[in-house]
C-alpha cells in the first residue's frame, strides 16, 4: 500500500480509515471488498456516535487532495454509514430518509410542527405510493427548513438513533431549531426513519410483483400530497421530489431548486410589476471570486431600466458550459421576452457596493437589483 506515506501526518484514527478505504478500492474480489467493508463500516459507526465530524473531514479533506479515486470511494460510505442502523439481533435495517418539498410564496414559508391527523395522514400515503409491505416508518413531526436539517454527518446519525422504534412518530416540538431565513423560493424537508427486514427492499417498484418505475410512483405521490401540502404550506407553489437517503435527498432537492427558483422569480416579478412573463427580460452573467465561479441571473421588465430581481445559480463542481446550457433551456420555457449573455466574466468583489449580490443589466453594467417602490430586501431569492 504505497499511498500510506500520504496521509503521515493525519491522526492515528485517520491514518486507519486511509487504510481501509484503499484497500476496499483496491479489492479483486467481493469476499476481500466485504472484510474491508465490515471493518470500515465498524470504525466510521464508532467515530460518528461520538460526533467526531473534524476527524472525517479532515480524512476527506485529505483524499480530495492527494487521493480523488479514494475520496469517490469514501464519501458516499460516510454518508450511508451516518444514515443507516443495522440491528444485528432483530435483524433490521433503519434508514434515515428525507421527502424535500421545493414550495415558492409571496408569504413565509412555514416550518411548523405537524398535527398527529397530519403526520399519520402524510405517513399512510408514503406506504401507500412508495415504500413496500415490509417497511415501518417513524415520521418527524415539523417541517424542516434547510438551516433546521442536521448539518454533519455525526448530527445525522445521532438525529437517527433519536427515532422511536415501537412509534409512527418522533416529536420534535420541543427542539431547538434555528429561525430559518425568508426566501421567495426554499424547500422544506419531512424526515423520517425507514426500518425494513435486512437484504428486504426499501421501494415498491424494487419488487418484482410491483409494475412501476420511480417515476410513476412519484407521480402519485405528488397527487396524493397535493390536498396535505395545500393545507401544510398555504399560499406555497410545491413540487414534490422523491423520498430518498438522507444525504442523496438533500443533494437532489440542492439541484432542483435552481430550475425551480428560476420559474418562481420570473412568475413571481411579473405578478408584482402586473405584466406578463413575455414582457420581461433576463441577463445570465457568470462572476468569479478567488477562482470559484457561479452564475447570476437578472430579471428586468423590458419598460424599465436596471435588474428587478435576481437569483444565484451556484456551481457545485460542475461545468460551466453545461450548465449554462441546462439555465438556456430553463429560461426558453418561460417564454422571456429576451435573454442577454455578457461575454464577460465579473468580480464577486463588486457587490461590495450593495447589500445584496450584484447582477448585470441588459447593458452590461453591474448593478443592485431594485424593486420600483419596493423594498427589496424584504425578501431574498436563492
Amino acid at each position: 500500500m504505497v499511498l500510506a506515506a500520504m496521509w503521515e501526518d493525519l491522526p492515528e484514527e485517520g491514518q486507519h480509515i486511509c487504510h481501509l478505504v484503499q484497500g476496499l478500492s483496491e479489492a479483486t474480489s467481493q469476499t476481500e471488498a466485504r472484510g474491508w467493508a465490515v471493518l470500515l463500516t465498524e470504525l466510521l459507526t464508532c467515530v460518528l456516535l461520538r460526533q467526531d465530524d473534524d476527524l472525517i473531514g479532515s480524512v476527506l479533506t485529505k483524499l480530495t487532495k492527494d487521493a480523488p479515486g479514494m475520496h469517490e470511494v469514501l464519501l458516499p460510505w460516510v454518508e450511508a454509514t451516518a444514515t443507516k442502523i443495522e440491528h444485528a439481533r432483530a435483524k433490521k435495517t433503519t434508514q434515515l430518509i428525507a421527502l424535500p418539498v421545493l414550495a415558492w410564496s409571496r408569504f413565509n414559508i412555514p416550518d411548523r410542527v405537524l398535527q398527529p391527523s397530519e403526520v399519520e395522514q402524510i405517513r399512510q400515503i408514503l406506504l401507500s405510493e412508495v415504500f413496500s409491505d415490509h417497511a415501518a416508518i417513524c415520521v418527524a413531526n415539523k417541517w424542516f427548513s434547510p438551516e433546521q436539517i442536521p448539518q454533519t454527518f455525526g448530527v445525522a446519525h445521532k438525529l437517527l438513533r433519536q427515532f422511536p422504534a415501537t412509534r409512527h412518530t418522533h416529536d420534535v416540538s420541543d427542539g431547538d431549531f434555528d429561525v430559518p431565513e425568508v426566501f421567495l423560493s426554499d424547500t422544506r424537508y419531512l424526515l423520517m426513519a425507514v426500518t425494513l427486514p435486512r437484504n428486504g427492499v426499501i421501494y415498491q417498484w424494487q419488487t418484482p410483483a410491483v409494475q412501476g418505475t420511480r417515476q410513476e410512483a412519484l407521480a402519485r405521490l405528488e397527487a396524493a400530497l397535493s390536498t396535505v401540502l395545500s393545507a401544510a404550506l398555504p399560499g406555497c407553489v410545491t413540487r414534490v421530489l422523491m423520498p430518498d437517503a438522507f444525504f442523496s435527498a438533500w443533494k437532489a432537492a440542492d439541484i432542483a431548486s435552481r430550475a425551480f427558483a428560476i420559474k418562481a422569480a420570473a412568475t413571481f416579478l411579473s405578478m408584482m410589476l402586473e405584466c406578463p412573463v413575455s414582457e420581461l427580460d433576463a441577463t445570465v452573467a457568470v462572476f468569479e471570486h478567488e477562482g470559484l465561479e457561479e452564475v447570476r441571473i437578472g430579471f428586468a421588465r423590458q419598460s424599465l431600466e436596471g435588474i428587478q430581481y435576481g437569483l444565484i445559480w451556484p456551481l457545485w463542481g460542475e461545468e460551466l458550459a453545461a450548465q449554462m446550457s441546462v439555465i438556456s433551456e430553463e429560461l426558453k420555457q418561460l417564454e422571456l421576452g429576451q435573454v442577454h449573455y455578457p461575454v464577460d466574466v465579473f468580480s464577486a468583489l463588486e457587490d461590495g457596493s450593495y447589500d445584496t449580490p450584484a447582477y448585470v443589466d441588459r447593458h452590461g453594467h453591474v448593478v443592485e437589483a431594485l424593486m420600483p417602490d419596493v423594498e427589496f430586501n424584504e425578501i431574498h431569492l436563492h
